[in-house]
């Protein structure tokens, strides 16, 4: 697993799983994404999510938490998801 974790002002962070586009990136934000989604009551003044085919965003009220408090519940999902298995999408043409 080879996360960086990029500072967005004060009521933002980045979590980047990579530096290319790349389907496998994209499954582990989505897993990610999902977790957190799932896990929603555990994140007190989480605002929103936003998930691009290489990294997710995370937005909070820093009124209500902190980074340290948001990553500090993050970590259990970032290893769960980075354990989970591909799931099925649509494929487009």
């Amino acid at each position: 697993m080879n996360l960086r974790i990029l500072d967005c002002g004060d009521a933002a962070f980045t979590i980047e799983f990579g530096d290319r586009i790349d389907p496998g990136l994209l499954d582990r934000v989505n897993r990610l994404d999902r977790a957190i989604a799932r896990a929603r009551d555990d994140f007190p003044g989480l605002i929103e999510t936003m998930p691009t085919f290489r990294s997710l965003t995370l937005f909070f009220d820093p009124l209500v938490t902190d980074r340290d408090a948001v990553l500090a519940t993050l970590q259990p999902l970032i290893a769960a998801a980075e354990h989970g298995s591909t799931t099925d999408g649509r494929h487009w043409r």
